[in-house]
Order: C-alpha cells, then sequence, then structure tokens
C-alpha cells in the first residue's frame, strides 16, 4: 500500500516542478533575451542539471543562438525566493 502512494507523491511532484506556465516560460525567453541570445528554443524540464539548492524546483532547458552566432544550449534553474540561474552544457 506504500509504494502507490510513494509513486503518486513523486508523480505530482515532478509535474509540479515543470516550467509549464506560460508566464514562467516567456521570462525564460526574456531572461535568455537579456543576455543576447536569439532564436531560443525551451525544451522543458531538466532533471538533474541544476545545483542542489534549485533541483528539481524550477528547470528549463533551452538552445539557442548567441551573439556570436554560436548555437549554445543549457537549463535555467530555480528556486523559491532564489532568483534564476543560467546553466551552459
Amino acid at each position: 500500500m506504500k509504494k502507490p502512494i510513494l509513486l503518486l507523491f513523486t508523480l505530482v511532484f515532478v509535474i509540479g516542478c515543470a516550467n509549464t506556465d506560460s508566464s514562467n516560460r516567456n521570462s525564460d525567453i526574456k531572461l535568455l533575451e537579456a543576455q543576447g541570445f536569439h532564436s531560443i528554443k525551451l525544451k522543458g524540464y531538466e532533471p538533474f542539471k541544476c545545483s542542489d539548492s534549485d533541483n528539481l524546483i524550477f528547470t528549463d532547458a533551452f538552445t539557442a543562438i548567441s551573439t556570436a552566432g554560436v548555437k549554445v544550449s543549457g537549463t535555467i534553474c530555480g528556486a523559491f525566493l532564489k532568483g534564476k540561474t543560467i546553466r551552459y552544457n
């Protein structure tokens, strides 16, 4: 009986951490544009790419083109009351 409850809790937690809210996704795009990126494509939830302090809170993988014309990829990490950090692959 404990395994289904634990599985359900884990599933709800992971789905809840996905950055699907359009305002959050728009703020991610604005953050990357402020850094000079263009042709931004958000890929969605990306586990285990952030530090322990913000992993599994808000993560969004991305690809974009830098001001130098180079394709870059990474993850936008965030946590409550902390703000967002761009981590490059």
